[in-house]
């Protein structure tokens, strides 16, 4: 009845009220094994400093979606693509991996700022 005028969540939300359980075990998303986080630049830029801060940027991003998951890091990857913007532009690709030594959990043996410093 509830989710003929309403929907499947609020019928699923009235039966776990009930004390029906609803959620399936492969319902929950497991971790990811792999994380992004990327960006596209809204203009050219000739300078290594702002290239440097935004991958310091989305790496602190990176490092908190992964804490956020409780996961571990043992390797990262930087990858830096020129040319995309502009068809007429010559397109380059290049990208650096970096093992960060034994995988270790943020907060204890691994900090943001050391997985910044290796990006």
């Amino acid at each position: 009845m509830l989710r003929k005028t309403f929907s499947v969540v609020i019928e699923k939300t009235a039966r776990e009220l009930a004390g029906t359980a609803c959620l399936e075990l492969d319902e929950v998303e497991p971790p990811r094994q792999e994380i992004c986080c990327s960006r596209m630049f809204g203009k050219r830029l000739t300078e290594l400093g702002p290239i440097k801060e935004a991958a310091a940027t989305y790496m602190m991003r990176a490092s908190e979606k992964l804490r956020a998951q409780g996961s571990v890091c043992k390797k990262i990857l930087v990858s830096i693509r020129t040319g995309m913007g502009h068809a007429a532009d010559l397109r380059n690709a290049q990208f650096k991996a970096c093992l960060v030594g034994e995988p270790a959990e943020f907060g204890k043996n691994r900090t943001t700022l050391s997985i910044e410093q290796a990006a």
